[in-house]
């Protein structure tokens, strides 16, 4: 990678742009260690800004401790293992590279930057209905992250179910506890 290069691809990974150079996008290196760098730096960029400030205000646990945090890395880690284990049934001839492209296009397209490694549109259509979905919810709230945002569907989540407690049991006292 040139320096060109690796400052375009740098301030675009941070800030979740996506932007690069090459039509094949970070697949271009066909490198393990930039593609690696890339996600955590997209890891880095879509999560909430405040965490950082916390962070160096004193609050040393509070990538483990926020709830959103955790929940952003949970449906990384979850979206992951489906697609894994989906490809693993459909294709015979899955390989450790299909793994790194996963890795990489989940956590790419969860976050919206739009980096691609591989050309997922021949795995079938769940996986393109499953990143349409990841694309859709996004990284977490206060960051650069695109999507309606991690924050915002655990919200909806728990007025969901507060409504159905509502709706089962009209006279019930509820707690919600995130």
């Amino acid at each position: 990678m040139s320096i060109f290069d690796s400052l375009t691809h740098s301030m675009t990974t941070i800030a979740t742009g996506g932007f690069s150079n090459y039509n094949e996008s970070i697949g271009h290196f066909n490198s393990l260690s930039i593609e690696i760098s890339s996600m955590i730096f997209i890891i880095l960029g879509s999560l909430p800004f405040i965490a950082y400030i916390k962070f160096l205000n004193g609050d040393k646990k509070i990538f483990i401790s926020d709830v959103q945090i955790r929940s952003f890395l949970k449906i990384i880690i979850f979206s992951i293992i489906i697609l894994f284990v989906y490809l693993l049934f459909q294709n015979n001839n899955f390989s450790l590279t299909n793994l790194r492209v996963i890795f990489f296009n989940v956590i790419s397209i969860l976050s919206g930057t739009g980096y691609v490694t591989g050309e997922f549109d021949g795995w079938g259509n769940f996986p393109l209905i499953f990143f349409l979905t990841l694309m859709f919810i996004g990284g977490c709230a206060g960051s650069t992250a695109c999507g309606v945002k991690i924050f915002r569907i655990q919200i909806l989540y728990l007025f969901i179910v507060n409504q159905l407690k509502k709706i089962i049991y009209p006279k019930g006292c509820f707690y919600n506890k995130i």
